[in-house]
Formats: C-alpha cells, sequence, structure tokens
C-alpha cells in the first residue's frame, strides 16, 4: 500500500532525459550461456597483455569500456567476453583503442 506520494519536477527538456536514458541501454548487453562454445581463452589475455604482467590491470580498462563489459579482474573479463559473445572482430578493435592511447 502507497502511504505518500512524492511529486518531483523533472527537466523542462524530456528528448535530453530520453538520451541519457538510451545511450546505456544501447549498449547493454545480455549473456548467452546455454549452448555457446567459448571463443576466448586466457592464452588470448595472455597474449595481449591483458594477463600476467603488471600492467595487465591498467590495460584491461580501455577494451573493457569500449566493448561495454566494463572494468574487471582477467578472469571476469574472460568470462565477459564469451558470455557476451564479443566476437574477435570487435575484441581486436578495442585492443587498437590501447595502442591509440598511447
Amino acid at each position: 500500500m502507497i502511504k505518500e506520494i512524492i511529486v518531483v519536477e523533472g527537466p523542462k527538456d524530456i528528448s535530453a532525459v530520453k538520451k541519457d536514458i538510451r545511450r546505456p541501454l544501447d549498449r547493454a548487453r545480455t549473456e548467452r550461456l546455454e549452448g555457446h562454445r567459448p571463443v576466448f581463452t586466457m592464452a588470448d589475455l595472455l597474449k595481449t597483455g591483458l594477463a600476467g604482467t603488471g600492467s595487465a590491470g591498467v590495460r584491461r580498462n580501455m577494451p573493457g569500456e569500449v566493448l561495454g563489459i566494463g572494468r574487471c579482474s582477467a578472469r571476469k573479463m574472460l568470462q565477459r567476453l564469451n558470455g557476451y559473445q564479443i566476437t574477435r572482430e570487435a575484441f581486436k578493435k578495442s585492443l587498437n583503442t590501447i595502442e591509440e592511447s598511447g
């Protein structure tokens, strides 16, 4: 049962609010684990320097943001790459952002 209703006056430009909501929704991903074969292995992360080095944690940040899977450990990145069915092409493009940023 609702005891109190609070009315908050929102912004006058509703289209701006829609745009702010749509942006994260467009990047949202869902996991599909049933019947899916893993594409990536830990060897892929080791080969690209995203695991096994002192700077791997920092190096994972950029691809994680570009791919929309966030900042995470190597194990979690591997799980997200496969769970969200990231393609090798998208993965390679995200690695280019590391090289471009220095």
